[in-house]
């Protein structure tokens, strides 16, 4: 078994957009963990975080939390979804992980992959 981080665009202007990704996040999660690995998502653990307590941390904070579990993780996975090759956070998680030698992959939700016959 092996530990997944999985990076994914979050931030958006638009509270809807947030929630989306965020539940995005949380299905990939099913999905890594029914390939019989153990995920870790930065969004689908913090998002819950910021709701209740606001978002008094910032990117700065929120990165160098996320950089420590990248540090503890085997492999960093790239969830495919709309704003991913735009993400400032994304861009950075890929960058420090190859930095430290773990294997970077794309990867794509289980419904977009049924959408296309996988």
């Amino acid at each position: 078994m092996k530990v997944i981080y999985l990076a994914s665009p979050y931030s958006h202007p638009d509270e809807q957009v947030r929630e989306s990704r965020y539940l995005e996040a949380v299905d990939a999660c099913h999905d890594i963990i029914n390939l019989g690995h153990c995920p870790f998502s930065p969004i689908v653990h913090s998002h819950p975080i910021a709701l209740r307590h606001g978002s008094g941390l910032g990117f700065d904070s929120w990165m160098k939390i996320d950089f420590e579990m990248i540090c503890r993780c085997d492999e960093l996975w790239i969830l495919n979804i709309e704003g991913y090759d735009e993400s400032e956070g994304v861009a950075k998680e890929k960058q420090y992980a190859l930095i430290k030698g773990l294997p970077v992959s794309d990867f794509f939700p289980k419904r977009i992959l049924e959408e296309y016959g996988y």
